[in-house]
């Protein structure tokens, strides 16, 4: 009995082990994935080599509509929290 007690605790102490070792392998691979895509070294998932991405979506007027629509859902973000906080019930 006391050798099924001690094969019980080992499991209780590698599978988490286990775990964590593969999420940081996973983790590392697909940085590795996204930095490749991101010089250019693999094919992105349509099949053609991937570009560096200077298109219209860099052009002022389109990060300024990001930036514009960060700060407007801040500013929500911000009123519901608020509202929260003050709420007397």
């Amino acid at each position: 009995m006391g050798l099924i007690i001690r094969l019980v605790e080992l499991l209780l102490v590698l599978v988490p082990l286990v775990g964590v070792i593969l999420a940081v392998v996973k983790g590392i691979s697909a940085a590795t994935k996204r930095s490749a895509e991101r010089d250019g070294e693999l094919p992105s998932a349509d099949g053609d080599p991937v570009q560096p991405r200077i298109l219209a979506a860099k052009s002022q007027a389109a990060q300024w509509r990001t930036i514009t629509r960060v700060l407007d859902e801040h500013h929500r973000t911000d009123s519901r929290w608020l509202s929260y906080e003050l709420d007397a019930a």
